[in-house]
């Protein structure tokens, strides 16, 4: 068989086709895991989400969160005085959804909740408080990491 620019071309043809075939095949293979399951839910309502970042800013009510040791500190603004403060604490793992979990916002009489972290795997933390005083809403993020 003689090796003209037809064979050549067609040989790249087919190696291309191949190459297409093959990279299809690896890529559907993949796990893909998303940020949240109602992904398209949370970026309908994410205006109120801006909204409730503000009014967090605006009164200055961010929650101070620190975290040394296997210890995680949460502060509560002490301007707002309420007893009654409600909400959730979301640990967000950007790596794997499956470590994600949330507790109960339970701060003591000074503001304060302590959170254990000696369970929490090594790296990336994301810990947003969501949290509720009398009829005004709070919103605060925070990234950490784990050592």
């Amino acid at each position: 068989m003689k090796f003209n620019w037809g064979t050549g071309i067609m040989f790249i043809c087919i190696g291309f086709v191949l190459l297409c075939i093959t990279a299809a095949v690896i890529f559907m293979n993949q796990d893909v895991e998303l940020v949240s399951n109602n992904y398209y839910d949370k970026e309908i309502r994410y205006q109120d989400k801006i909204n409730i970042l503000r009014h967090t800013r605006d009164l200055h009510a961010d929650v101070n969160i620190e975290s040394s040791f296997n210890i995680i500190t949460l502060h509560f603004p002490g301007a707002i005085k309420s007893i009654s403060r409600t909400g959730d604490i979301i640990f967000f793992r950007p790596s794997g959804e499956k470590n994600d979990f949330k507790i109960k916002v339970s701060p003591d009489s000074d503001g304060t909740q302590i959170i254990s972290s000696e369970k929490l795997k090594k790296g990336l933390w994301k810990i947003a408080v969501d949290w509720k005083s009398d009829d005004n809403q709070f919103y605060t993020e925070k990234s950490i990491l784990i050592n």
